[in-house]
């Protein structure tokens, strides 16, 4: 199928009104595909170029891939790029790679390395799409996702937290979830948030990984020097968040991450168990 013929199936759908497909805007957006000098295998994504270059654009940012820090590290000695059509339309581009992940059916095609098919409408960079079922909001994958019975919610419900399992699958769970610490684990367990050296894109990288070769990577603030001015700033913010009271170990804390190590998860609690 032609990516015209493409274009005239899925007009069919009332969703398609929201696309508008004739602005020329003034950034580039492109679809590219790497292939693995390994082991043959392809991965389609697109991305927002920041440099006109588009070759020096993508090695800066790799893919958001489950091979990204492989890319980051190694780039064009192990892997190949292809820029496959540049867009000057946000929608354009996103239909663009529905239509080849849906063409190639790159999630269950074993040529492929991509985690799924990028949903032709309500797009997602996760594969997973949030619905509303029996007055509940939850996350189901996007190739289950069927227009005739599912409803959409535009909105993350509270409760909710991104985990991920030992093979770094990620998905929505609530946050009181029983899995989670035992084959559930928050995004970053064991993970730290870092850049390598001369890029600009932070990725996620185990701590072994990020102790063992240190000297290849940069920290959040690492070599940055904050003036008084924002220290205070910082401080004066930190100070008048809302604070909450832990019953068990009697510590005054910070709500956003009070139950994480506190209330129903304090070790006092545990230990009295």
């Amino acid at each position: 199928m032609k990516f015209k013929n493409f274009l005239i199936e899925v007009s069919k759908d009332e969703r398609f009104k929201k696309f508008n497909l004739n602005i020329i805007e003034n950034n580039i957006y492109y679809v590219y595909r790497i292939t693995s000098y390994e082991d043959g295998k392809h991965y389609y994504g697109s991305r927002k170029a920041k440099n006109f270059d588009l070759k020096i654009d993508f090695w800066n940012y790799c893919s958001s891939s489950k091979r990204k820090n492989d890319i980051k590290k190694f780039k064009s000695e192990k892997y190949k790029l292809k820029i496959i059509k540049v867009f000057h339309n946000k929608d354009l581009c996103n239909l663009y790679e529905a239509f080849l992940h849906n063409y190639f059916n790159v999630m269950k095609n074993e040529k492929f390395f991509n985690y799924f098919n990028c949903p032709i409408f309500d797009f997602t960079t996760r594969g997973l799409i949030l619905i509303k079922e029996n007055n509940e909001n939850k996350f189901i994958n996007c190739l289950d996702y069927d227009p005739k019975v599912h409803k959409i919610c535009n909105k993350k419900p509270k409760g909710f937290i991104a985990v991920r399992d030992e093979n770094f699958n990620i998905e929505y769970v609530k946050t009181n979830d029983e899995r989670i610490g035992k084959t559930l684990f928050y995004y970053n367990t064991n993970l730290v948030t870092c850049k390598l050296k001369g890029t600009n894109d932070f990725i996620l990288v185990s701590k072994d990984e990020f102790l063992k070769n240190r000297n290849l990577y940069e920290t959040t603030n690492e070599g940055k020097t904050l003036s008084e001015e924002t220290k205070k700033k910082l401080s004066i913010k930190r100070l008048n968040l809302e604070k909450v009271i832990c019953p068990h170990c009697g510590k005054k804390l910070d709500v956003s991450n009070a139950k994480r190590w506190h209330f129903e998860n304090c070790k006092k609690k545990i230990n009295q168990k």
